[in-house]
């Protein structure tokens, strides 16, 4: 979606001179413990009170200590964000949202192996089988 650059001036912390047809990765920002969030509606930049359940941001410091931060996301999102690189970096920021995921539930299952019981084998391979899978 494309939103005129006037309206990034609207962010604080994005300098949208500097843009030169680039892309935003992100419009959810933490700064000083308080969450910023923006949403295009009409041409314009909204911003919105809340929190995410699930979110790539930017912050100078990550909200909680199992935040994840990668060196290479970073990078893709703050200097290499050239717009036909776009959709394949989103889909990369859905690839670990993935597999962030499916390590969880490793280790769920792994917490739970003597409640869930008989079964818990299979459903261990099968997750790893994705994780090893899914290029």
């Amino acid at each position: 979606m494309n939103i005129p650059v006037s309206e990034l001036s609207k962010i604080s912390h994005v300098n949208s001179s500097d843009l030169k047809g680039r892309f935003l990765a992100s419009l959810t920002f933490f700064s000083q413990n308080e969450w910023e969030m923006w949403v295009p509606a009409g041409g314009e930049l909204i911003r919105m009170k809340g929190w995410p359940a699930e979110a790539f941001y930017f912050a100078e410091e990550p909200e909680k200590e199992s935040d994840i931060y990668s060196y290479f996301l970073n990078f893709l999102a703050q200097r290499a964000n050239f717009s036909f690189i776009q959709k394949p970096y989103s889909g990369l920021v859905d690839d670990f949202y993935n597999l962030s995921a499916a390590l969880a539930k490793l280790e769920h299952f792994y917490k739970h192996k003597d409640e869930i019981g008989s079964g818990v084998s299979r459903i261990v391979a099968t997750e790893v089988e994705y994780i090893f899978s899914v290029p």
